[in-house]
């Protein structure tokens, strides 16, 4: 899915558009699925008999149906929304495959390029740490969270100087059009949501399953 920088690029976007009183808050919970495990914290479930996958966004909705308005919570939740704009963007529309090993990590370079190129354009932060009182979090019961070595990671993205070259398989141009349609996506979210309601109708975003265990996929990014 997005890399970490990427989806605070897209918190980044949504501040701009939707203020909050607690923006670190938001800016953790939009990168905390990614700190959990691959199906449980970015709530994937099997539909129509095994044959697809889908984001469970409803599922959260009802789950944390009183925590909507936490910065934490919200940020958690149009992570989501971002994740399947993604899969859209990169996957069905770019026709990305993750066949090989190679591939992935060449991938994984593409993001540890496209980090400086985002740390500098959305001008990023370095500057968030786990709360001290996050286990006490309902969310930590959705998923065993690695909070501290994931905020490790983190800040290696913000002072590892990338690998030489430029990018293949995910280009700036790729990440700019997962933005474009992410970013407006989570802000009619957003206004639904203060109704009750919902912008983003999961089953039509829902993916063919692939058979692997645990709707895990070896080979594929988080």
């Amino acid at each position: 899915m997005a890399s970490r920088i990427l989806h605070l690029a897209a918190a980044k976007l949504l501040l701009d558009e939707h203020p909050v009183a607690e923006e670190k808050r938001f800016r953790l919970g939009a990168i905390l699925p990614d700190a959990g495990e691959r199906v449980s914290a970015h709530f994937r479930v099997r539909i129509d008999g095994g044959a697809k996958t889908m984001m469970a966004l409803g599922g959260f909705r009802s789950r944390f149906a009183g925590r909507m308005d936490d910065p934490l919570y919200l940020g958690y939740y149009l992570h989501l929304v971002q994740d399947i704009v993604f899969r859209k963007v990169f996957y069905l529309d770019h026709g990305w495959k993750a066949d090989s090993p190679q591939k992935v990590e060449r991938l994984y370079d593409d993001y540890r390029i496209l980090n400086a190129w985002a740390i500098e354009k959305f001008a990023l932060c370095d500057d968030l740490a786990a709360p001290e009182d996050f286990s006490a979090e309902p969310l930590c019961a959705v998923s065993d969270f690695e909070l501290q070595d994931f905020l490790a990671e983190l800040h290696a993205d913000f002072t590892t100087p990338p690998p030489p070259g430029d990018c293949v398989y995910f280009t700036g141009a790729v990440a700019e059009e997962f933005l474009a349609a992410a970013v407006p996506l989570c802000l009619r979210e957003i206004a639904a949501l203060r109704e009750g309601k919902t912008a983003v109708n999961e089953r039509a975003w829902a993916w063919e399953a692939r058979q692997e265990p645990n709707l895990s996929t070896p080979c594929e990014p988080s």
